[in-house]
């Protein structure tokens, strides 16, 4: 019974400092083509981790080779954005999110992050 105590608490202790992460795409599937070539992508990254350093969170978007850095929006702070372009006549976008971030380790931090899964954007005439 003892064993089964210390693995119960290791497990949770485990799930305190690694948490949940999750990444919510807003991006719908399909938008008209614009004449800029810029369109919006949005996202919202999600943790239960009590440790996670909120101020070390950094959201990417990757579009094949291109990572480009996104902002946070003004009133929330797990809600990011990004205008990234598109070039004229591709009607398919394959893209990603990736979030770097700090966890706190009895007082040190640590270096993390999270991988979106996979995403389409169909840009129609």
């Amino acid at each position: 019974m003892c064993m089964l105590k210390k693995m119960l608490m290791i497990s949770t202790v485990a799930l305190l400092v690694g948490g949940c992460a999750s990444v919510t795409n807003l991006t719908p599937s399909q938008v008209p083509r614009n004449e800029s070539g810029l369109y919006p992508f949005e996202m919202i990254f999600n943790s239960n981790a009590t440790s996670v350093a909120h101020d070390s969170l950094q959201a990417y978007l990757i579009m094949g080779e291109d990572i480009i850095p996104m902002e946070r929006t003004p009133l929330l702070t797990n809600r990011w954005e990004v205008y990234a372009p598109v070039p004229a006549g591709k009607e398919l976008v394959n893209y990603q999110y990736k979030v770097n971030y700090q966890w706190k380790d009895l007082g040190k931090r640590k270096e993390n992050s999270k991988l979106s899964e996979p995403f389409e954007l169909r840009i129609q005439d």
